[in-house]
């Protein structure tokens, strides 16, 4: 909640009344309930197998792949669409996942 912002330009109570008769009740909660209150969602049902797997160094190496990505990650802060950089020392909560950032170049 302190880390990862959540700022949602729609009404979170007319979601709920939208999804009032969405078959996956814990998701739907989770999702709301993270809207709301920040987000993490906790339902784990797909995320299970992968919870046990090690974790992967998924990320690019190559400087010019990582000046791309650098500057569309500043790009997205600076616009409000990402967080800022978890600190340093912050290790995942259970359920946490890395994103691969990697350059499909065009």
């Amino acid at each position: 909640k302190d880390y990862i912002k959540v700022d949602t330009p729609f009404d979170v109570n007319r979601l709920e009344r939208l999804l009032f008769t969405h078959p996956n009740r814990p998701f739907v909660d989770s999702v709301l309930h993270s809207l709301r209150e920040g987000f993490w969602p906790f339902y784990e049902a797909e995320w299970k197998d992968e919870m046990s797997q090690p974790s992967v160094e998924n990320y690019s190496t190559d400087p010019v792949d990582l000046e791309a990505i650098r500057a569309h990650r500043d790009k997205e802060v600076a616009a409000g669409r990402w967080s800022e950089a978890l600190p340093e020392n912050f290790c995942l909560l259970p359920g946490m996942k890395v994103s691969p950032m990697f350059v499909v170049w065009q």
